[in-house]
């Protein structure tokens, strides 16, 4: 669900999605942001027995549908955890995941989760879309990305998780370019102990970025 609080930190007004007032947990939402003409863009999943299917909802102030659209219409899981606008379009980033989908039954011996970037129009075309894995044996892999914003060049810096290159799980930064092409991608983290993920990546004025998690 999604809910609107006043100043004095009251509901003033509450919108449920997918039978989430009949206690049925079947989506959630991820990132908000306000765009042009106070729209209200949101990101999120759909969860369902087969597989997992990524969606957008465009509201407005009162939190009524503007539009409603999947990021993907296929077999294949995809999960979104980070958008941002540009221009006529959003960025998102997140993962596909050939293991929980509506056509392998059983799950392959060989499956990979990796990450994803893709650009989608207001109306859900996909403009591009771009997956990355970190290793180079081509056996299962798992990576994912949980934030992202631009970058002065008009490329883009996403964060992430991977055990691509080995366990315990790394936290990783990847730029790329205005289209999702990787330019250099970092891993950071102990390989000793789990590492708590980084969640989110703000520029600077003087062309750095700052991460926390």
């Amino acid at each position: 669900h999604i809910s609107k609080i006043n100043s004095d930190g009251e509901f003033n007004n509450i919108k449920y999605f997918d039978k989430c007032e009949q206690g049925t947990y079947t989506g959630g939402f991820n990132k908000t942001m306000f765009a042009e003409n106070d729209t209200l863009i949101i990101a999120g999943n759909i969860f369902t027995d087969s597989l997992t299917i990524s969606y957008i909802l465009l509201l407005d102030e009162n939190l009524d549908t503007l539009s409603a659209f999947n990021a993907y219409s296929d077999t294949l899981t995809r999960r979104v955890h980070g958008i941002i606008k540009k221009n006529n379009s959003l960025i998102l980033c997140g993962g596909v995941d050939s293991s929980y989908n509506s056509i392998n039954n059983p799950t392959p011996s060989v499956t990979y989760s990796k990450a994803l970037l893709f650009e989608t129009a207001l109306d859900g075309t996909i403009n591009w879309s771009k997956s990355y894995r970190f290793d180079t044996d081509g056996n299962n892999c798992w990576s994912v990305m949980l934030n992202i914003c631009k970058t002065t060049d008009n490329g883009y810096i996403a964060i992430g998780a991977t055990d691509d290159i080995g366990l315990p799980m790394r936290n990783l930064i990847m730029k790329t370019d205005s289209v999702g092409n990787k330019q250099w991608v970092r891993f950071f983290g102990n390989s000793s102990y789990t590492n708590p993920f980084f969640t989110d990546i703000i520029p600077t004025h003087d062309s750095c970025f700052i991460v926390c998690g």
